[in-house]
Parts: C-alpha cells; sequence; structure tokens
C-alpha cells in the first residue's frame, strides 16, 4: 500500500491529483520480480497501466466531485463499484487481467476507490462548510 500527502493550497484536491494517487495505489499491488523473464516487459506494461488508469480515474473523480457540487447525493462506495468496472476494462486489456480479475484483488480496489472517494467527498464538505461562513 502507498501512502502519501495531497496538499493543495485554497481547495479541495483537484480530481487529477486524485486520480494520480489512486492509480499508483493500484499498480503497486503488481510485483515484479526482477530476476523474471518478463520483467523489462513487465515493468512496460505496469507503467503504461499507470498512466491509462489515472487518465480513466481523473473522470470518476471528477464525476464525484461535480455531483457533490451540484448539491446531489452522491455514495462513495457505489461510485467505486462504477470505478471499478472501468479498472476492469482496462486491465483486462493488458498483461494484468487474470490477477485483477482475482476476487480479492476486486476487494482492494473496490475498498481503495472507496477511502478516496470517501475522503474527497470528506474534504469537499469541509471546504463547504468553510466558504459558507
Amino acid at each position: 500500500m502507498t501512502i502519501g500527502v495531497m496538499i493543495t493550497n485554497g481547495g479541495p484536491h483537484p480530481a487529477d491529483k486524485w486520480a494520480d494517487q489512486s492509480a499508483k495505489q493500484l499498480v503497486n499491488i503488481i510485483t515484479i520480480e526482477p530476476s523474471s523473464q518478463v520483467y523489462q516487459a513487465a515493468t512496460e506494461a505496469k507503467i503504461n497501466l499507470e498512466n491509462e488508469l489515472r487518465t480513466a480515474l481523473e473522470k470518476d473523480h471528477k464525476s464525484l466531485q461535480d455531483i457533490f457540487r451540484a448539491n446531489k447525493k452522491i455514495e462513495a462506495a457505489s461510485h467505486a463499484e462504477d470505478a471499478l468496472q472501468t479498472v476492469l476494462k482496462i486491465t483486462d486489456k493488458s498483461m494484468f487481467r487474470d490477477h485483477f480479475r482475482k476476487p480479492d484483488t476486486q476487494d482492494f480496489v473496490k475498498r481503495a476507490l472507496t477511502q478516496h472517494f470517501d475522503t474527497s467527498l470528506n474534504i469537499e464538505k469541509d471546504w463547504k462548510n468553510k466558504e459558507s461562513k
């Protein structure tokens, strides 16, 4: 698991920053042995996967923020379920398909995304409360 700190001055974290952190955390579960015959190819595939996930997850994070900012009800867990399907569509086209199709991996992905979405919503609420005072 990757732990990081995001610092944004003057407002909630933008969707691209959240997507970057989400993508990094998800690809961090892929471990490639340096002695593996496919080390170079797998490492390149992992980098490409992170980039693809970042792009796709930015849309999910932006959507979450937009829904909240429009004063509509949104649940992090249901949003994470939709984002999980996005992740699976991307990983299905990668050499890591089998890994991401495992139920325990999918549970991890959904929990990680739910945590990110929940935290994002909490930060949005905090900033909204600060602005209304």
